[in-house]
């Protein structure tokens, strides 16, 4: 398998630099990746990976933050012992968590989909 998206670089973004190791492997972030496309193709009902590379560079940064989030989400919370502090690794984790409620919506909204596709 290899990311049909998003990168390694991106996930860190969200996942912090003290994400554990042995959760944090290409294959969890492949398998996970897929999980996260299958979700936003499936509320917007538009097939996001297959046409990433015709999208407009804005609407693919908001592809790349859903997908990024929804891969850290569970690498943080896999293991919370590499984090400062447990509250620090709760806080990362509720951060990506409401963020991905808030981008749900945009994947949700048939108006923005079309917009989306065009813009």
């Amino acid at each position: 398998m290899a990311f049909v998206i998003i990168t390694a670089a991106k996930i860190a973004i969200f996942a912090g630099e003290n994400v554990d190791a042995t959760g944090n492997t290409t294959a969890n972030q492949e398998a996970l990746e897929l999980m996260a496309i299958s979700q936003i193709c499936t509320w917007s009902r538009y097939n996001w990976a297959d046409n990433y590379s015709t999208l407009n560079e804005d609407v693919k940064h908001i592809i790349d933050e859903y997908i990024g989030r929804f891969i850290a989400a569970p690498l943080i919370a896999y293991n919370m012992a590499g984090y400062t502090s447990r509250i620090e690794a709760e806080n990362m984790l509720n951060i990506n968590l409401f963020r991905l409620k808030q981008l749900e919506e945009v994947f949700r909204d048939q108006k923005r989909v079309t917009y989306m596709q065009v813009a």
